[in-house]
């Protein structure tokens, strides 16, 4: 359990060095974030036409929008060759949602912001991460989203973009309200 415990804070103040150095945070390229928005607006949602592959036993391709439901959702944008990504991982190893104070469990879903990253499926595995995950099917679809750098977690509910939060889940549990955001208050 301490081993767990040190792994876990010597990940998090590597990752706060790499951010705070403005290296290790993936990003796009210059050239492609000028055609991106910043970022979707709180209460905005979820673009219909933005489509995903869910990925497993049979991959298939779905828009984003229905492939979420009407629960609230932690998504955790990711690509597997990040150094922040990396070192963010292992917190997130074998959780599968995060409970709120009401005690709701809130489902993570890991999402490839590449659909032809080769080494997402071996990332999800390694860390232990979400069973179900999904990969952005183009650029596309990642400039719709406002996706420009990575790691990022967003909520998710009822097709609705709630907000941007924490990237380690105790965080997201103990510190954000996480039921008002689902509810969107």
């Amino acid at each position: 359990m301490l081993l767990r415990l040190v792994t876990a804070f010597l990940a998090l103040l590597l990752t706060w060095q790499l951010l705070s150095s403005g290296r290790g945070a993936s990003r796009v390229s210059s050239s492609e974030s000028s055609s991106t928005v910043d970022s979707l607006e709180w209460g905005a949602p979820v673009p219909r036409s933005a489509r995903v592959t869910q990925q497993g036993a049979s991959a298939k391709s779905v828009d984003m929008y229905r492939s979420l439901g009407a629960s609230c959702t932690l998504l955790v944008f990711f690509q597997s060759s990040c150094p922040a990504c990396e070192s963010v991982a292992p917190l997130w190893s074998d959780v599968q949602a995060v409970e709120t104070a009401s005690g709701l469990l809130v489902p993570v879903v890991w999402v490839a912001v590449f659909r032809h990253d080769d080494g997402a499926g071996d990332f999800v595995r390694r860390h232990h991460l979400a069973p179900k995950w999904l990969s952005l099917e183009s650029d596309k679809d990642r400039r719709q989203l406002g996706i420009q750098s990575w790691p990022q977690v967003w909520v998710v509910s009822n097709g609705v973009f709630r907000a941007k939060v924490a990237r380690t889940p105790k965080r997201i549990s103990s510190e954000q309200n996480l039921d008002n955001i689902c509810d969107g208050r």
